[in-house]
């Protein structure tokens, strides 16, 4: 299992990376770059791939404990009537079988543990949540939210799985940056702080490196018993 303070440390001066800085980031073949984190982003040479020649694609894979937790955007949204309703009010397809009622209390236990930080603003489309402090706004979007709002337009912060307060050992965001390529002091929720670390400690865990999990088995109670994996 990675270790963030080891394995995805960010905090280098551009004299120090191999290509001063200049190297990877987005729209760039990441696996090639020796300035990314070679855990997080690769498209391992030893198994490679083909597309169609109008069609190009990228398949970039996080080969690493942890997945894509590593580096997500961090989006934690809430679904809101709006969606799992939809049906009644635009007249396609069919409804949801749960209300937003029912899954709040769910939400609230997620944000508890991930730690979700945002704005609580009563928005009907956004449903609020078990909020840390809202991001402070930078200058161009202080400029935007109160253009939008002198328009009569909402407007606010994304809800973030970034803490701006300390929650269960893990430090608050100190603005570095690094978020995509691995939270080196794991103020940016991902599985190795948050789900698996505990995990382990309950010694019920069985941890299987070099597996991807295909499909989730379901019990004839309707309840998860186990996972195929490759």
């Amino acid at each position: 299992m990675p270790v963030p303070g080891r394995d995805f440390a960010q905090h280098k001066w551009p004299y120090e990376k191999p290509l001063r800085g200049l190297g990877g980031g987005p729209g760039r073949r990441r696996a090639r770059s020796p300035e990314q984190v070679p855990l997080v982003w690769t498209d391992h040479p030893d198994r490679p791939y083909t597309t169609e020649p109008a069609k190009p694609f990228r398949w970039v894979r996080s080969r690493v404990v942890g997945g894509r937790t590593l580096h997500w955007s961090r989006a934690s949204h809430r679904f809101s009537g709006f969606e799992l309703q939809a049906a009644s009010r635009d007249g396609y397809g069919d409804n949801r079988p749960l209300r937003y009622a029912d899954l709040a209390p769910y939400y609230d236990r997620v944000d508890r543990h991930i730690g979700v930080s945002a704005y609580k603003e009563g928005f009907p489309q956004l449903p609020d949540g078990i909020f840390q402090p809202g991001m402070p706004y930078n200058c161009a979007e202080q400029i935007f939210v109160r253009a939008a709002r002198r328009m009569g337009l909402p407007a606010t912060h994304r809800r973030v799985a970034q803490l701006t307060r300390p929650l269960n050992g893990r430090p608050a965001c100190h603005y570095c940056g690094a978020c995509g390529q691995g939270c080196d002091v794991g103020a940016t929720f991902n599985s190795v702080v948050s789900t698996l670390a505990p995990a382990e400690k309950s010694r019920k865990m069985t941890l299987r490196p070099d597996s991807i999990v295909r499909a989730v088995l379901m019990g004839p109670d309707g309840r998860a018993r186990g996972v195929s994996y490759a």
